[in-house]
């Protein structure tokens, strides 16, 4: 991988009822993100506090992870060559 993305603005608490559910998420990449082969890692909490948020008192249920799923292009839709990068 290139790096490190997180969109942590889309997390969101979800109540799942016992057996296998479709599940999407939107993620936002940001627009200055290297271009790049990027791993995926997914995660499942209890929320045992029930703050609606993860912490340190929440319990781990998942963890998966998957290598260089996950590609970012460098094309720029409104690139004419003379940017910089800073």
């Amino acid at each position: 991988g290139v790096g490190y993305l997180d969109d942590s603005a889309h997390d969101a608490p979800l109540v799942l009822a016992g057996g296998s559910h479709p599940v999407t998420r939107s993620f936002s990449v940001p627009a200055g993100a290297p271009a790049g082969s990027y791993d995926l890692l997914v995660s499942l909490y209890l929320d045992v506090d029930e703050n609606g948020a993860i912490s340190s008192t929440d319990l781990a249920l998942a963890l998966a992870s998957a290598s260089g799923v996950v590609q970012v292009g460098n094309d720029r839709i409104f690139s004419d060559g003379f940017e910089s990068d800073p």
